[in-house]
């Protein structure tokens, strides 16, 4: 169950005890990033931004600051938010009347699974109950969805906190964290788990279909981010936003859902007896093009502070292996030519992918090491055949031409891998429609304005 309570049970701002809980709440978020400590890092989870009490949103929404909103659609939003809040801190139960030692207490006591993170079913939730009323807020005039300065932390921008008035700031944080919250799930999901039968812990493949679907849910969170907010965004405030929200990450952390999406269908392809070699080298050439990308755009941008570098090393770790699956299979295509410069080129092709895949496992233990600490995942999916199949073949194939993997006769420049389309795309997730309170709103003012003509 998650956090329960109405708009007509929530408290002002100035009560104790809801400037208690908010208080205890606030003190809990940063350990939903602590979870992240110590776990499997199959997805990489770049921190997540979290919201800060507005204190000022009772305030800045009432009649004599000239925003005529009803108190109580004010109190909805601000109860909405809170709840958000309280999502974040924990998975639990709680009421805007019960004791900030008491929700404290719960707090400490909540579940936890063994891979180390927090149910997020409870703050997608209530993440969705809370989108449509902001909305309303969002696309109302300027002057109402600028009256209030929303703030949020983040994990990695130099300024950790940012406050900005802007519901449309408010919206893309929204976004961001439900795009997040995907990935967290899809981690989840490629996480090793006991089986009931006794045998050795395994990912099902029920389990890495789903993580795609949820990938690309993912995506689709961040490209609404990139298509439907960032362009309405007023110049003064989009320069002033964190880094996380900056266009370059943005587009960053949507190529690498897609990336890690296709490289599980790539495993998938793998374990598939009857999937030829040309569709596993056209699902590695695509994973090649995403994480591509996804490096340059977090080349662009300064992530250097927080989670940051961890960021850039996990990128650059992905992308190292996705180039030595891509080279591999293009060297197998090559070698099935009779000409002895297809075979050679397929000798420069597994000496590439050799290359690559060395990189890439530098590149991890980097990324593993890099604050926040993550273990080692296991080998699995297409990497874990790989890691074997590469080195072995490599050498079989430098035998076959006569000479050995560092002294061929004449060195060939690795050939370029051919250039597929991408068929994994996001579509832009589709905004809810506006909560209907705003709606009654809108027709209260048209009628008080119309007799207001007649008179």
């Amino acid at each position: 169950m998650g956090c329960m309570w109405s708009g007509a049970e929530f408290k002002e701002e100035g009560d104790d005890s809801t400037a208690a809980v908010a208080s205890t709440a606030a003190a809990g978020l940063q350990t939903r990033l602590l979870l992240m400590d110590n776990a499997d890092a199959h997805v990489f989870i770049p921190g997540f931004r979290l919201p800060k009490p507005a204190t000022d949103l009772t305030t800045a929404l009432q009649p004599q600051q000239g925003v005529n909103i009803p108190s109580s659609l004010v109190n909805r939003l601000v109860s909405l938010r809170s709840r958000v809040i309280l999502a974040i801190a924990a998975g639990g139960s709680y009421s805007m009347e019960e004791s900030a030692s008491v929700v404290s207490a719960k707090l400490s006591k909540r579940r936890i699974s063994q891979q180390g993170s927090a149910d997020c079913s409870e703050l997608q939730k209530a993440l969705g109950d809370y989108l449509p009323l902001l909305l309303g807020l969002t696309f109302t005039e300027e002057k109402v969805s600028s009256a209030v300065k929303f703030e949020w932390s983040n994990q990695e921008d130099q300024k950790k906190e940012t406050a900005l008035p802007s519901a449309l700031y408010e919206l893309l944080s929204v976004l961001h964290l439900l795009g997040i919250l995907a990935l967290q799930e899809a981690n989840n999901c490629l996480t090793v788990k006991a089986t009931a039968d006794g045998y050795l812990p395994r990912v099902t493949e029920e389990n890495k279909k789903n993580a795609v679907e949820i990938l690309l849910k993912a995506a689709q969170f961040f490209e609404c981010a990139l298509s439907s907010v960032l362009p309405q965004l007023p110049d003064d405030i989009k320069a002033k936003l964190p880094v996380d929200l900056s266009e370059d990450v943005l587009i960053a952390l949507e190529q690498q859902a897609l990336g890690q999406g296709v490289e599980i269908q790539l495993g998938l392809a793998i374990e598939n007896v009857k999937a030829s070699v040309a569709v596993k080298r056209r699902l590695a050439c695509e994973q090649v093009k995403y994480w591509l990308q996804a490096y340059d755009c977090a080349s662009r941008v300064s992530l250097e502070h927080g989670w940051g570098p961890k960021h850039k090393l996990f990128v650059k770790w992905k992308l190292a292996e996705a180039q030595a699956a891509a080279y591999y299979y293009h060297g197998l295509i090559l070698d099935e030519n009779p000409e002895d410069a297809s075979h050679d080129q397929a000798l420069a092709c597994l000496q590439g992918a050799q290359a690559f895949l060395k990189e890439g496992q530098r590149t991890r233990t980097k990324f593993v090491n890099t604050a926040p600490i993550t273990r080692l995942p296991p080998s699995w999916g297409a990497m874990k055949y790989l890691s074997e199949k590469i080195p072995r073949d490599t050498i079989k194939k430098t035998h076959a031409s006569g000479g050995n993997i560092t002294q061929h006769k004449t060195p060939i420049a690795t050939p370029q891998l051919p250039d597929f389309p991408l068929a994994l795309k996001a579509e832009a997730f589709i905004l809810p429609p506006v909560d209907r309170a705003w709606e009654a709103e809108t027709t209260s003012k048209k009628q008080i304005e119309s007799k207001e003509k007649r008179k």
